[in-house]
């Protein structure tokens, strides 16, 4: 038996049509809503680089937002000739960082911070805390590479001078001003022995390398940061004690 759809056709058709419609409002919509929080973004790191003064992090946003500059150049956005102006004044202004006058700038800056150079620092790598911290400048790509003793790249960003400051005083306070609970560490060295155990077959009480506690600790354990020498000097008194 055929059942009869009790609405007229043309009903059918302009409903479907109305669906079709909306759901291709609602698909440019998000598109617009999209490009407008890019832009919002956009703007909002360019005004924060420009009042801290960093020239080099303006190119480099500018340059990899590049496709959303174009689609304004396009729409004649008003603001194109803004950022053309800002991206123009940046890129001058980077150029004035030239590599020999790189140390002085970074060694005024690092003062003014209380953040120590060590004496053996030579452009374009610098070393902080006995070495603990290494600093590598690229001048061709105007970046900077801050890494440690066990991670060889921390993080890269523009080399502006004030950036540079700002990641190695978020970094140092992350490393060695956090607070630390002897008993809940002991604790945490205790759980990934047990599962290194666990994954090799092993017994409780077999010996395993140091380096193999560490390094598992920094993968599972989020902001431990452990060296093996370290640690040992940590667990000393326990042992003697």
């Amino acid at each position: 038996m055929v059942e009869i759809n009790p609405f007229p056709e043309n009903f059918l058709d302009q409903a479907r049509e109305q669906a079709a419609f909306t759901t291709q409002r609602e698909k440019d919509i998000k598109a617009q809503a999209e490009e407008v929080a890019r832009l919002c973004k956009l703007w909002d790191n360019l005004n924060r680089f420009l009042h801290k003064q960093w020239p080099l992090h303006c190119v480099d946003l500018l340059d990899k937002d590049k496709p959303l500059l174009e689609r304004m150049r396009v729409d004649q956005s008003s603001k194109v000739s803004l950022l053309d102006d800002i991206y123009r004044v940046a890129k001058e202004r980077a150029q004035e960082l030239k590599p020999h006058r790189f140390p002085a700038y970074l060694e005024t800056a690092c003062e003014a911070a209380n953040l120590h150079l060590d004496q053996d620092s030579r452009h374009p790598r610098y070393k902080f805390d006995q070495g603990f911290f290494q600093l590598y400048i690229d001048d061709q790509k105007k970046t900077a590479s801050l890494s440690n003793y066990e991670s060889s790249k921390l993080v890269e960003f523009p080399a502006d001078i004030g950036a540079i400051v700002e990641v190695l005083q978020r970094e140092h306070k992350r490393i060695f001003e956090r607070h630390f609970d002897g008993k809940k560490f002991i604790k945490k060295l205790r759980t990934q022995y047990l599962a290194i155990l666990k994954k090799d077959k092993l017994s409780d009480g077999a010996t395993i390398p140091i380096r193999n506690i560490t390094q598992r600790l920094g993968k599972n354990e989020n902001g431990i940061f452990l060296n093996p020498l370290n640690l040992q000097l940590f667990l000393l008194p326990c042992a003697l004690g």
